[in-house]
């Protein structure tokens, strides 16, 4: 559904993986700006930690589009405690040494009761253009493309394709420890009736 409606806006280029925001599938520092919208949200109590891996993976700026517990009337407040909302992600940015340069209500709320905030970290806004790298969510090596499969040689786990989209999160690894041994034979035994 998703590649249908990409493919109907022309959307070129995008990368359509299953991955987890504890453990995101890259190497450290591969974006120059990670963006979130009410990605956070249903989150409450796992702040730190998914502030954490977002901050890792980001080079630049974290831009964060989440309810602004801290903006919210006394109702939406209840709700959002109720329903276990992500909240005060600007203070927990603070807690773990974050720089956090903006935290406000954002201009548009689609819900006055999970009001959005925009909170803004600055990492480190010289740093030179990131390259995203994928790495094994388990280990953090690097994965190399295989076709049917991403894998790394040197945490010897492959992470499948279904149709086409992989499978990066840390339950999806598979111990594959003669998957390059295999890939070579299957090669050989390829270009040997290819001849």
């Amino acid at each position: 559904m998703c590649r249908q409606w990409l493919n109907s806006q022309n959307a070129n280029g995008v990368f359509l993986s299953v991955a987890s925001i504890f453990h995101a599938p890259y190497a450290d520092s591969s974006f120059d700006v990670v963006y979130t919208s009410h990605t956070m949200e249903p989150n409450g109590g796992q702040e730190l930690a998914i502030l954490q891996e977002l901050y890792r993976i980001t080079s630049r700026f974290l831009v964060l589009l989440e309810p602004g517990y801290e903006f919210a009337s006394a109702e939406a407040q209840m709700r959002m405690e109720r329903l276990g909302y992500v909240r005060e992600l600007r203070e927990k940015a603070e807690q773990l040494g974050m720089r956090v340069v903006e935290n406000r209500l954002f201009d548009v709320t689609g819900n006055p009761l999970n009001p959005t905030a925009i909170t803004i970290i600055e990492k480190n806004p010289s740093a030179s253009p990131a390259t995203p790298i994928l790495a094994c969510p388990r280990y953090g090596d690097v994965l190399q493309d295989y076709g049917d499969s991403f894998y790394s040689q040197d945490s010897m786990r492959a992470y499948p394709k279904i149709q086409g989209i992989p499978c990066l999160r840390v339950d999806d690894g598979i111990v594959a420890s003669h998957y390059m041994e295999r890939l070579t034979s299957k090669n050989s035994a390829f270009e040997r009736r290819v001849a």
